[in-house]
């Protein structure tokens, strides 16, 4: 008895782990990783309005699309709307590809 009440808790501790785990997946084209969370019905329902919004503060804060170094701060921008806003956890291309360099 004990041992199928110890099996039956692992069961239950690994079901746990899996499911808590991020999916990451891999753009073979690119050769890149990005966040799936990105192909969530939940990010898909307000991806146009949050990326007005990014768009439209980065605008205000006077970053132009043509300088070094823009993508860091929007991506940065759109993780703190996302989490703030929507309550959604995401990751940057420049966190999941550690090895890929972004102007």
């Amino acid at each position: 008895m004990k041992s199928k009440i110890s099996i039956l808790l692992f069961l239950v501790l690994c079901v746990s782990l899996f499911s808590c785990q991020r999916c990451y997946t891999y753009y073979m084209e690119s050769e890149r990783y990005y966040d799936c969370i990105e192909d969530s019905p939940k990010y898909k329902a307000i991806e146009k309005e949050m990326e007005h919004k990014v768009d439209s503060t980065m605008e205000q804060l006077g970053y132009s699309k043509d300088k070094l170094g823009y993508c860091h701060h929007y991506w940065a921008l759109k993780k703190r709307i996302l989490k703030k806003e929507y309550k959604i956890r995401w990751k940057s291309p420049a966190e999941l590809n550690k090895k890929s360099f972004f102007d």
